[in-house]
């Protein structure tokens, strides 16, 4: 460490900068800088502090992007070596931050900042085009963390330009959307960049799966942590989305509907339970309905069934413990309350052949089969960034219900319920269309955001349900 000033590294002691152009345009900017400080703001409009906050929030970060460029070209002329310390301590200590901010700084430069070669040749950053967005102020520190942890956690056997190709793109995307939209987005390209290379083989994935329970406490209740491969993954995915969901299959509600029957408001608003409630209970009834079947077969002579060992005074009284053929405890009032589940019913649905996909003016709900189109184009919520599936959305028509629009399946798109309330014709409203043929996303959504935010309206799609689009070069179709 050390104790007195860096002059001696370059820095004039009154501050001062020796070239007289960037001398200027400094002391230009900083005397704007307070001129903007000291403007009253009290008479604005909300049309004013909306377009002052999404300005000066351009500003910031194009600042910021422009002083990594700054940092890297002191670091390489090696700038701060005749202080005796390291480049974090002499940061630190000239900008008056911590150490570790110090680090960060100096890491972060290294990736956006130019360099140049032993003969005088300017390369570009690291990552060029993330680089090039933050001096424009489009992106944020956030979405550069993102981008930065995205491509430190690629495997080291991912070539150079796949590398290249993936940053382009998400820089590209963190312009439309925000940090843990990107982060989402960042992680889903990675798992197919893995994939797609083999970069780590099914047999060492493999390993890593199972359910690892402890034991039963005194509680009767029992712990225990699990890791799922991605197809049993989504297996519970698509059972939870309708039986952990609030109202459905709660055992406190003894006014719920029965199970399988959509729960109405009033049975929703009555659950209390947390999410991770609500899925023990979905794999409870799971579990429980499968055991109740008769299509497990034996095990060693007697049936698939929960075999439990009790005296009869405890179940007359309602108290004490009944013991499983498996070797756990149970309250008796538990094993009462599976008594009430010994009958049960199978629901046969008919031949479904021949439903029309079009329904024209005709309804406005979209049809059973109309969501299943749509799970197979859109995949989930079409708005730019959002990572919501399928089961979490609604069918939104793209040209409006009360406007004419028809309930066909060329006219419908989903939207999850966070998304939906944002398309209207107000001044901050967004609106969708459909991309029309020769777009590079032809047939896709497309979301327009209001002119605050892109005075031209261009139309952008959601890639994170769409991971391929990020796989190939622009001149290759999409998969």
């Amino acid at each position: 460490m050390f104790s007195g000033g860096i002059a001696g590294a370059g820095r004039r002691d009154d501050g001062s900068i020796g070239d007289p152009v960037l001398a200027r345009l400094i002391a230009e900017q900083e005397n704007l800088t307070r001129r903007i400080a000291a403007y009253g703001t009290q008479h604005l409009d909300t049309a004013d502090r909306l377009a002052l906050l999404v300005r000066d929030e351009k500003v910031t970060r194009a600042r910021l992007g422009q002083a990594h460029v700054w940092l890297a070209e002191l670091v390489q002329q090696r700038g701060f070596e005749e202080t005796g310390a390291h480049n974090a301590d002499a940061l630190a200590q000239l900008l008056t931050i911590d150490r570790a901010a110090a680090v960060a700084r100096l890491s972060v430069a290294a990736q956006l900042g130019n360099w140049t070669t032993l003969l005088g040749d300017v390369m570009e950053p690291e990552l060029p085009t993330t680089a090039a967005a933050l001096r424009e102020g489009a992106i944020d520190a956030e979405h550069v963390k993102v981008i930065r942890k995205f491509d430190k956690n690629l495997p080291a056997a991912v070539d150079a330009d796949t590398r290249a190709h993936a940053e382009r793109h998400l820089a590209d995307a963190a312009r439309e959307v925000r940090p843990a939209e990107l982060a989402a987005l960042s992680e889903r390209i990675t798992a197919h960049i893995v994939e797609e290379g083999e970069f780590e083989l099914p047999p060492e994935r493999a390993r890593k799966r199972g359910i690892f329970m402890g034991k039963q406490d005194s509680d009767g209740m029992r712990s225990g942590r699990f890791v799922l491969d991605a197809e049993t993954a989504a297996y519970l995915d698509a059972y939870n989305s309708k039986y952990a969901a609030p109202g459905v299959g709660n055992p406190e509600d003894t006014r719920a509907p029965v199970v399988g029957a959509e729960p109405d408001v009033e049975t929703r608003q009555r659950d209390t339970r947390t999410t991770p409630q609500r899925r023990h209970d979905a794999l409870k009834l799971l579990l429980r309905d499968t055991l109740a079947s008769d299509d497990l077969g034996k095990h060693r002579g007697v049936p698939v069934k929960v075999i439990i060992v009790a005296r009869l005074e405890d179940l007359i009284r309602g108290t004490g413990l009944a013991t499983t053929a498996t070797g756990s405890t149970m309250p008796i009032r538990d094993v009462i309350r599976m008594g009430a589940h010994a009958d049960h019913y199978l629901a046969v649905f008919g031949d479904d052949d021949g439903r029309p996909l079009h329904f024209g003016r005709t309804r406005r709900i979209a049809s059973e089969d109309q969501r299943l189109v749509l799970m197979a184009t859109d995949r989930g919520c079409t708005a730019p960034g959002c990572d919501r599936p399928a089961v979490a959305t609604q069918a939104h028509h793209i040209h409006e219900w009360q406007d004419g629009g028809p309930t066909d399946i060329e006219s419908l798109t989903f939207v999850c319920d966070m998304h939906h309330p944002m398309v209207h014709d107000g001044a901050l409203g967004w609106s969708t269309t459909t991309a029309p043929p020769g777009h590079p996303y032809a047939g896709r959504t497309l979301w327009h955001p209001p002119a605050l935010i892109d005075p031209s309206r261009t139309g952008r799609v959601n890639h994170y349900h769409h991971p391929q689009d990020y796989l190939w070069e622009d001149d290759e179709p999409a998969a």
